[in-house]
């Protein structure tokens, strides 16, 4: 059974943290008139309903408890790339604009989690902007706009991926506010054992049905997902033992994620379904050596990143026909994207950790290349 108007409009008032005067200054009644709608003794006036929906950001779908009627997910999703097409990621105002647009949305796309989702990782990439000029009110706003959406998701959606990344981005706005003890309340709302995946269970499922050859399917495609997790730990593992000048340890760690990989994949390096992106690793491995003060060794990785970066492997479409049979019944589809080779090589050269490098020949020859690349 759904929650009646009154449970809708208490819950929506405490997501956006909210007393009943400031609701009812909001909408011109009285904090009396807010706490008996509240307790489902009194409902709202019909000409409220709009203002308490405007207050709370909300269709009056939501705040009725009535589910659209129509799914519009499809046309959602091509009217959020029309605009973020327009994004430059170097320019915070085009940030701004979009978010503007996006809150301009159609009327009956205003309940897509997809929306909703978009709208709070543009807010928590601009108040992260460091060149971005707001008034503190705007950052507020913003702020406020930002957990609105995350709590939407989080309370409505019925994708347990998508609640997970809005709690994930609402852990990391509070972290950027400074409010650690909120971020790890959410923290303690994530699952703290993820062998039950969705790909886990469906496996299993194989299992039972004694359906072996799916089964081997969906379990080389399990691996694929469990390295890729198992690497976005190691990693960060490596920079913060490198951060602790525990270079020698983190410097082991990067090496034995690479260990993994080649003994995995066997002579296809960091190819398809690993989605992790390979400067990751290989421009830490650079930046450890240059710390180590071995330019022969940092500019080597660079050069494999290069060579990685040229074949542009992990960006298109392609299927997996690695030998091992840890992997070989797997096939993984990258989403074809425009990638410039030249700019992400550029924009990884010329971070300051490898700046001891640019007097060097090799690292000179090695921009050559990349100046001249297409």
């Amino acid at each position: 059974m759904g929650l009646t108007i009154g449970q809708n409009i208490r819950q929506l008032r405490k997501e956006r943290e909210m007393t009943q005067d400031e609701l009812a200054a909001k909408i011109g009644v009285t904090p009396q008139a807010i706490s008996k709608w509240e307790k489902d003794t009194g409902l709202p006036d019909i000409r409220q309903i709009v203002p308490l929906a405007t207050v709370f950001r909300v269709s009056t779908d939501v705040l009725l408890g009535v589910e659209p009627p129509v799914d519009h997910s499809e046309s959602v999703h091509e009217w959020i790339l029309r605009v973020r097409a327009g994004i430059d990621e170097n320019d915070t105002e085009t940030l701004i604009r979009a978010l503007e647009a996006l809150r301009q949305c159609p009327r009956e796309y205003d309940d897509s989690s997809e929306l909703r989702m978009t709208r709070l990782m543009l807010g928590y990439q601009i108040l992260c902007a460091e060149d971005i000029k707001l008034t503190a009110k705007e950052k507020r706003d913003i702020v406020n706009e930002c957990e609105s959406n995350a709590y939407a998701i989080m309370h409505y959606s019925r994708d347990e991926s998508m609640i997970q990344e809005a709690r994930t981005w609402l852990v990391r706005l509070y972290v950027a506010r400074g409010d650690y003890d909120r971020a790890r309340e959410l923290a303690d709302q994530f699952p703290m054992d993820a062998s039950y995946t969705g790909g886990a269970i469906h496996a299993w499922i194989d299992r039972q049905q004694e359906n072996n050859e799916a089964e081997i399917a969906q379990r080389s495609a399990n691996v694929s997902q469990y390295l890729t997790m198992l690497a976005n730990e190691i990693v960060p593992l490596g920079n913060a033992l490198g951060r602790a000048n525990r270079d020698e340890e983190a410097v082991t760690v990067y090496q034995t994620l690479l260990d993994l990989i080649r003994a995995i994949y066997k002579d296809e390096e960091f190819t398809p379904p690993l989605h992790m992106e390979p400067e990751i690793l290989y421009y830490h491995m650079a930046r450890m050596a240059v710390k180590a003060e071995d330019p022969d060794r940092a500019i080597h990785y660079l050069e494999k990143l290069y060579e990685y970066e040229k074949s542009n492997k992990a960006y298109y479409n392609v299927k997996n026909n690695t030998e091992t049979p840890l992997l070989s019944a797997n096939t993984y589809a990258f989403p074809e994207t425009e990638y410039s080779v030249k700019q992400h090589m550029l924009s990884v050269m010329s971070r300051k950790p490898l700046k001891p490098l640019r007097s060097d020949r090799r690292f000179k020859k090695l921009m050559d290349k990349v100046e001249n690349e297409k």
